[in-house]
């Protein structure tokens, strides 16, 4: 991603890029998460740690099944081992974090659709965000061969 670059993940949720991590070194991000969104389904990342440090709003992080709430100040630091996922509990507001995370996270996160993003979790680096269920590990795998089909390449 090129530093200042803002994705939205859809409604309510987009990431900035504050730091690019592909020339080595942490990518770091803001979030941005609405009221009510939800993160992606319980995953993991192969590459080292990742740091959440709450700027506004509360947070809800579920780790290796356990709920943590985090407020601004907060801070999270997850292992590749730490299954997760989150979500904001509030119904008002919108919740900000800085993340730091790896560079394959990085790749993974600026492919330009859906379909380029499964083709890159399910067949190039499983590891940039391991899913935890077998069956959302398998609609990646299928929505992959559509994007195959229709000679879709990841980024």
């Amino acid at each position: 991603m090129i530093e200042g670059q803002t994705l939205s993940q859809g409604p309510g949720e987009s990431v900035t890029c504050v730091r690019s991590g592909r020339d080595g070194g942490p990518f770091i991000f803001d979030m941005e998460l609405g009221p009510g969104r939800r993160g992606p389904p319980t995953h993991t990342h192969d590459e080292g740690d990742e740091i959440i440090e709450v700027v506004s709003g509360t947070i809800t992080f579920r780790v290796n099944g356990q709920d943590t709430v985090l407020a601004p100040g907060d801070r999270l630091t997850l292992t590749p081992k730490d299954a997760h996922t989150f979500w904001n509990p509030s119904r008002t507001e919108v919740v900000r974090c800085r993340v730091t995370h790896g560079a394959r996270f990085e790749r993974a996160m600026d492919q330009p659709s859906f379909a380029q993003l499964a083709m890159h979790l399910a067949l190039i680096d499983p590891g940039a965000s391991r899913m935890a269920s077998p069956f959302v590990r398998g609609t990646l795998w299928l929505v992959a061969q559509i994007g195959r089909l229709r000679r879709l390449r990841p980024t």
